[in-house]
């Protein structure tokens, strides 16, 4: 409003040229707080002196160094993995015959060839074990089909006597046997050795003679071959 003197005229008051240095100084100074961050910035509204900018800058170069850090331990960790597998690859190839990885040079191939080897020794192995089986029951039949049989050899001193038997329930008593080459009188028994071998009984006989010429082998031999074996043609 334009003021009016004391006469009621309209007058014009021109501003002191002190007052508009004052206000451009007021006006430095706000500009220069706003820089320092004295006073809230009008462009950001953030906090005194732009905190939040320097704060953000802060946090985005901690999140860039946590980053690189996680960077290099996937690297270390992913470098420990190739090589241990390297080493179980060249272990792999260490043990497959020449035939098997010749020419064959990338991992799946070598890998392949290895699943056929084993493939190949577990065939083997089955073959082997049926063969085993085989073997095994032929032999048990071969010696249950064998006969008992008494055989007696005269030797320095005396007589030595085998007896060869099959494991039967309704086998014959060895005390019989020796009761029986000890019950004339001429022959004593010194020793008897006894063992088992794939379901046969051996038994040898050590005897002692004082005169061989009075004892009858062929009579002996008929006497124990009648105890061992009784339906013996």
């Amino acid at each position: 409003m334009f003021p009016l003197n004391q006469s009621g005229e309209l007058s014009f008051q021109l501003p002191d040229a002190g007052d508009q240095k004052q206000q451009q100084d007021l006006v430095i100074l706000e500009d220069i707080a706003q820089v320092r961050g004295i006073i809230p910035s009008k462009n950001t509204g953030k906090g005194f002196g732009g905190c939040g900018g320097s704060k953000s800058s802060g946090d985005s170069r901690n999140n860039h160094g946590d980053n690189n850090k996680k960077k290099m331990i996937h690297r270390d960790i992913e470098r420990q993995r190739r090589q241990e597998m390297a080493n179980l690859f060249s272990s792999l190839r260490s043990v497959l015959p020449l035939e098997y990885i010749k020419g064959k040079r990338s991992m799946c191939d070598n890998i392949s060839a290895a699943v056929n080897y084993v493939n190949h020794l577990q065939s083997s192995i089955k073959e082997l074990e049926h063969k085993r089986d085989e073997l095994r029951s032929s032999r048990g039949h071969e010696e249950e089909g064998r006969s008992d049989s008494v055989s007696i050899h005269p030797c320095r001193g005396g007589l030595e006597i085998e007896i060869s038997a099959g494991c039967r329930e309704d086998g014959f008593a060895l005390s019989r046997v020796l009761k029986a080459i000890d019950g004339g009188g001429a022959v004593h028994v010194v020793s008897c050795v006894s063992h088992k071998v794939n379901h046969r009984l051996f038994h040898k006989i050590c005897c002692e003679v004082n005169d061989m010429e009075s004892i009858d082998l062929a009579q002996l031999q008929r006497r124990l071959t009648d105890l061992v074996c009784p339906n013996a043609i």
